[in-house]
């Protein structure tokens, strides 16, 4: 049961790895809101619903955090920026019947 307990937690670790990567290789994309990775303790979560305290962690859900990041004055004239909530909604250009959202304002004219 250790062992099982120990490859939970580093398979956790693991993840929140990742999902940091994520976070330092984006920190210059524009509009780029980070994720963070929760975990559960896998206590009354397994199919058999033991009573085994210790049975190791998962990972419950990776989430964006969608606080407010610093607003940047730009030399692009079409460049915009959202203040608090909201995203702009743009037509997809693979597909443009489907509306795509995104918080990236640095627009320009094709």
């Amino acid at each position: 049961m250790s062992f099982y307990t120990a490859l939970t937690g580093l398979k956790g670790a693991q993840q929140d790895i990742s999902t940091t990567s994520n976070n330092i290789a984006n920190v210059g994309s524009t509009g780029f809101k980070k994720s963070r990775t929760e975990f559960g303790d896998i206590f009354g979560t397994t199919p058999l619903q033991t009573n085994v305290v210790g049975a190791g962690t998962a990972t419950k859900s990776i989430t964006q955090q969608f606080s407010q990041g610093n607003i940047a004055q730009s030399t692009n004239t079409l460049d915009m920026a959202i203040s608090g909530q909201g995203f702009f909604a743009l037509k997809s250009a693979g597909n443009p019947g489907q509306v795509v959202y995104t918080r990236n304002g640095a627009f320009n004219v094709s």
